[in-house]
């Protein structure tokens, strides 16, 4: 201690400050990650049914035609097994994969989609056909990639439709806006990535035995994937498919509408479609709750609908959307042999634990 210190009147008594404990602040994070989706939930769902009239919106309820809403959500199952279809034609390269195996993986990963934060059950649908059919996980995950860019590209394409309706929110034209900015360079990029001719063997035989050379190997291995863009016949029938998937999705707003009654164009559905699509990027609780009424009584907002119809449509659509998932999803998961309920308190230990087969 030196001498300054101790001819202080009161020095020894004085307490170094510290930063607090990195356990500490790894706690806080933990909390605030576990907190702040339920709190924009919250606040979201305060926001959009705060002056509504519950016994209105009761009442809308009692009046839904459950006829039109199974046809919806018949329909929209079978949006699902288009996705399947889709993104089993984009591994065209790879080990065979049974149609049953890419529709079970695909619902499996929408069902933990619901639960789990930042979308980790797309990461779970690599997983899952790297165990079940030996597909490589850097191919694999890289398969859903090109699989999501397709969906961005449509989704893209139908908020610039929606951009141009009169009766659009001017909040949906900013989130125009901003996912123009930010997704448009993703594309391009996935594009050129794909087009690259790159020597991925010569870049690894110049860092052998290094983090550069397993590095190359799964850019080289998910560069395989991206044959979807540089192959015009697959190109097409994926585009051909897509088509038919969110026609399918389209189709089952438009059944819903009709379940409540709501006599609105097409157009409508449309808005309601993408925003709600939308939602499920934002860091929510469950579900999607809260956001996903927000963006649906948002996308209703210029069109001739009461609030308190809006919000009833919204909570039931929210509600049967995940009801279908956890059905679709348990199915699925006896499918794959795994436990509905492993997937969501630790979704990839067991991948780990289990071998995955032999390229």
């Amino acid at each position: 201690m030196s001498v300054e210190r101790d001819l202080l009147p009161g020095a020894m008594d004085a307490e170094v400050p510290r930063g607090p404990e990195p356990s500490a602040l790894r706690r806080a994070g933990s909390i605030t990650k576990a907190v702040l989706p339920w709190i924009v939930s919250a606040g979201l769902f305060w926001l959009v049914a705060s002056g509504v009239s519950w016994q209105s919106v009761l009442a809308s309820l009692a009046s839904v035609d459950l006829r039109w809403l199974a046809a919806a959500l018949a329909v929209q199952a079978l949006a699902y097994f288009l996705n399947s279809w889709r993104w089993r034609g984009l591994m065209n390269r790879q080990p065979k994969v049974p149609l049953r195996h890419a529709f079970g993986s695909l619902v499996l990963g929408q069902w933990a989609n619901m639960l789990l934060p930042v979308r980790a059950g797309d990461l779970l649908r690599g997983w899952l056909l790297n165990r079940l059919d030996g597909v490589s996980t850097a191919t694999a995950i890289a398969s859903v990639f090109v699989d999501k860019l397709f969906d961005i590209v449509a989704l893209l394409l139908m908020l610039a439709y929606v951009a141009t309706l009169t009766q659009t929110n001017p909040i949906t034209r900013t989130i125009v806006e901003i996912l123009a900015v930010v997704t448009i360079p993703l594309v391009l990029a996935s594009f050129a990535f794909a087009w690259w001719r790159g020597g991925w063997s010569a870049i690894a035989n110049r860092f052998p035995n290094s983090a550069v050379a397993w590095a190359t190997h799964i850019f080289e291995r998910a560069h395989l994937s991206f044959s979807a863009f540089r192959t015009p016949s697959l190109f097409v029938i994926a585009t051909l498919q897509s088509v038919a998937l969110w026609s399918a999705n389209l189709g089952a707003v438009v059944l819903m509408f009709q379940a409540f009654h709501f006599d609105l164009p097409w157009q409508a559905a449309v808005a309601v479609l993408v925003m709600t699509n939308l939602a499920f990027l934002v860091p929510a609780a469950p579900a999607g709750i809260g956001v996903f009424q927000y963006a649906a009584v948002l996308a209703l907002s210029g069109w001739p609908v009461a609030p308190n119809a809006a919000l009833a449509f919204a909570i039931t659509a929210n509600v049967c959307i995940f009801l279908l998932h956890v059905c679709l999803g348990t199915a699925a998961s006896f499918w794959c042999g795994l436990k509905p309920f492993e997937l969501f308190t630790r979704p990839w230990n067991r991948l780990r634990r289990d071998p995955a087969p032999a390229e």
